[in-house]
């Protein structure tokens, strides 16, 4: 295969599943997300492959490996250096998306343990407010 074909078809597939994602965070958080502008030299001061504002997404790097099957994640390590090298503070997700319909995120331990003693908080808060209320 012609390796100038090769690097296209790559990025286009890369382009399609951080795309798909950055419609997700839109989606489920508002605000904005959008793939990294990546040629030309073109910079907005972004690390990863997404550019979010306006919603908690953008307080971390977000890198988006696209793969025909689950094969991509023997490159785990690799991606998850990148991301946590490039990170605002450790804050980093790698969304692994083999297919279209599946996708699998791997982000710090501490980082995900903070998130949920959060979410537990803010829980036992609206279950406060709900039993006085």
């Amino acid at each position: 295969m012609n390796y100038s074909k090769k690097g296209k078809a790559s990025k286009k597939k890369g382009y399609f599943g951080e795309k798909k994602t950055a419609e997700e965070i839109t989606s489920a958080l508002n605000g904005f997300a959008k793939p990294t502008p990546r040629s030309g030299g073109l910079s907005w001061g972004d690390s990863g492959d997404l550019v979010c504002r306006n919603n908690i997404a953008e307080q971390f790097t977000w890198e988006i490996k696209k793969y025909k099957d689950w094969s991509g994640l023997s490159k785990m390590k690799k991606w998850t250096d990148k991301a946590r090298s490039e990170s605002k503070g450790g804050n980093y997700v790698v969304v692994f998306r083999p297919d279209y319909k599946k996708a699998v995120a791997v982000m710090d331990w501490e980082k995900l343990l903070s998130l949920l003693q959060t979410l537990q908080g803010f829980e036992m808060e609206y279950k406060d407010n709900e039993t006085k209320g």
